[in-house]
C-alpha cells in the first residue's frame, strides 16, 4: 500500500502538468479519477489496518492459550510422576502409609488450586477457533486432568482406609497388652480360699476377657 500510495503521488504530479493546457472540463475529468483514485487507495489502507488489528489480536490470544495450555500441561505432567510411585502396601508401617497419604493430599490440593487455570484455559479455547489438532490436544488434556485427580482421591481413600485397619490392630493390640497384664495381676493374688470367692475371681476375669 505504501508503494502504490507513492505510486499515486507521482501520478498527481503528472496530472498537474498534462492539465495545464486542458479545457476546464477534461481537467475535472481527470482530477475526479485522481480523487476516486486516492479514496479507493485510504479505504484499502483502512481495511487492511483492520484485518492486521485482527490478526494480531488473534496471534496474541494464541499466544495466551500456548503459555496456558503448556502451564496445564507441565502440572499434568508433574501429577503423573507423583502418581507414578508406588504406594505403601498393608503389610508397610504407619508412618510410611501417612507419609505417602499426606504426599498424595497435597496433590489433591494443587489440583484444587490450580482448577481455575483449567477452566481458564477451556474459556480460552472456546473462543479461539481451535484447529483440529489444539481441539483435540485440549480434550486429552481435560480427560487426563480429571482421570488423574479421580485417581489420586481414590489412592488417597485406599490408604486412609489401610492407615485406620492399622491403628485399629495397635489399638486392639494395646487393650488386649493391657488385659494380659491385669490377669497377670490377679492371677500372682492368692487364689480364694472358698468356692464363693473363687467364683467372684472367676468372673472377673471372665468379663475383662469379653470387654476386651
Amino acid at each position: 500500500m505504501d508503494h502504490f500510495q507513492g505510486q499515486l503521488a507521482d501520478l498527481y504530479r503528472v496530472g498537474e502538468s498534462v492539465t495545464r493546457n486542458m479545457d476546464p472540463t477534461s481537467i475535472v475529468a481527470i482530477t475526479s479519477k485522481l480523487s476516486s483514485l486516492e479514496q479507493r487507495v485510504l479505504a484499502l489502507r483502512q481495511k487492511l489496518g483492520k484485518h492486521v488489528q485482527s490478526l494480531q489480536g488473534d496471534l496474541s490470544q494464541q499466544r495466551r492459550f500456548q503459555e496456558a495450555f503448556e502451564n496445564v500441561q507441565a502440572f499434568v505432567s508433574q501429577a503423573q510422576r507423583i502418581l507414578g510411585m508406588e504406594d505403601p502396601n498393608r503389610s508397610a508401617d504407619a508412618k510410611a502409609l501417612n507419609d505417602r497419604l499426606e504426599h498424595l493430599k497435597e496433590l489433591c490440593a494443587q489440583f484444587n488450586d490450580n482448577l481455575s487455570q483449567l477452566d481458564a484455559l477451556n474459556d480460552l479455547g472456546y473462543r479461539l477457533a481451535l484447529n483440529e489438532t489444539s481441539a483435540a490436544d485440549l480434550n486429552d488434556l481435560n480427560h487426563k486432568w480429571h482421570e488423574l485427580f479421580s485417581e489420586t482421591k481414590e489412592r488417597c481413600k485406599s490408604l486412609q482406609g489401610m492407615l485406620l485397619v492399622q491403628q485399629d490392630f495397635s489399638s486392639k493390640c494395646d487393650t488386649w497388652m493391657t488385659f494380659l497384664a491385669e490377669t497377670e495381676a490377679d492371677l500372682s493374688t492368692e487364689i480364694a480360699g472358698n468356692l464363693i470367692d473363687l467364683l467372684a475371681q472367676q468372673r472377673k476375669c471372665d468379663v475383662s476377657y469379653y470387654l476386651t
